[in-house]
């Protein structure tokens, strides 16, 4: 069984975007999640309603943030990566991280949400696919159990 995965990155997170979609082909391989089962990375503006995951991924900016909010009110799981990184003056943003913080205290009180600060560019792709790969895992074991 596929599972559908809507993915939605600040504007200042180009090598994200591919560490994702290398996560998920890796995981989609055969070898970490069976064969008959994956991930499916849905288009750009699906109904959130068809979707079983929403991945974010922030950073500086707080661009789409009522694609943020819209998946908050999902029934799907939310899953957030705040990217922790170095920044350099010409970045900042104050607004944009006031969005950004405000955002992610709220988070603090919603359900079937989970989120990870991720400190390392260099160890996003990997803690990507460990956090896809337990959630995957924990919705295979949901359909496993059921009569």
């Amino acid at each position: 069984m596929q599972k559908i995965v809507y993915a939605a990155f600040g504007k200042d997170l180009d090598s994200e975007i591919q560490g994702v979609l290398e996560a998920i082909e890796e995981l989609n391989d055969g070898t970490l999640i069976p064969l008959g089962h994956g991930l499916t990375l849905a288009e750009e503006k699906t109904d959130l309603s068809h979707c079983d995951l929403f991945l974010g991924v922030l950073w500086t900016r707080f661009d789409h943030a009522e694609e943020f909010y819209q998946a908050l009110g999902s029934e799907c799981y939310k899953l957030f990566f705040f990217c922790n990184y170095k920044v350099t003056p010409d970045r900042i943003c104050v607004d944009e991280l006031k969005k950004l913080f405000a955002f992610r205290d709220f988070l603090d009180g919603e359900k079937n949400v989970q989120y990870h600060f991720i400190q390392d560019p260099l160890l996003f792709k990997e803690t990507v696919k460990q956090k896809l790969y337990n959630w995957f895992n924990k919705f295979l074991g949901k359909e496993r159990k059921s009569p």
